[in-house]
């Protein structure tokens, strides 16, 4: 026996709600098939990532510094020149875009920007151990950024960034993965040996991966 049903959405902030009503008729049709006496429930869906962004974000770990240390010496960079982070470095999103309070070298890379949902992508999480996790992230364009990441040289455009948020420990944890930039200070000898071969954003295959935690 196929029947046909009939959602009604109903969009609630950030979430959306399906609500199934079971008439009468169809409660009779399948009096000998469904337990119970209620004829209403109320799914709820969750809505983009990008919606979970907003908020203030304290700076968390380098998560991938360990994994940049043993892979870039190939290309003769050397890890002594990786950026320094704060502690108390935050990262403020909200409809206004993207604010920053850093100190660390973090500031070096980030502008005060608006922000652009351009969808979600799987990424591999390759520091971490064999087979690579794959997550869905959220990509972001900033309206802009200094794409050279250093406090001495700029070159100011819009850039792409990973975003996801995720539960650990009963926080909330904002995934930063940092892979557009051009870095003169830094992992340059890596970016000039992959920008001969590799699809922008050149540094997608050899980001930096920060996360925050959610401070309100």
């Amino acid at each position: 026996m196929v029947f046909s049903l009939l959602f009604r959405m109903i969009k609630n902030n950030a979430k959306l709600e399906t609500i199934l009503r079971l008439s009468k008729l169809f409660r009779i049709i399948l009096n000998n098939y469904v337990a119970g006496n209620f004829n209403k429930t109320t799914i709820t869906i969750a809505g983009s990532n990008f919606t979970r962004l907003k908020g203030s974000w304290k700076y968390k770990d380098f998560v991938n510094k360990n994994w940049l240390t043993q892979n870039m010496s190939f290309s003769g960079d050397s890890p002594a020149d990786l950026p320094k982070l704060n502690s108390n470095d935050q990262i403020i999103i909200n409809e206004s875009g993207l604010a920053i309070q850093m100190t660390g070298d973090l500031k070096n890379y980030f502008r005060p920007a608006t922000l652009t949902d351009k969808g979600e992508v799987t990424e591999r999480l390759i520091e971490q151990s064999f087979p690579f996790p794959a997550v869905k992230m959220q990509v972001v364009q900033l309206s802009a950024a200094n794409v050279f990441f250093s406090p001495n040289k700029q070159k100011i455009r819009s850039a792409q960034i990973g975003m996801r948020v995720f539960i650990e420990n009963g926080k909330d944890i904002l995934e930063l993965t940092v892979r557009d930039f051009e870095p003169t200070d830094f992992l340059s000898n890596t970016y000039n040996d992959y920008a001969s071969w590799a699809d922008l954003p050149v540094m997608q295959y050899f980001p930096l991966r920060i996360h925050f935690e959610r401070v309100n």
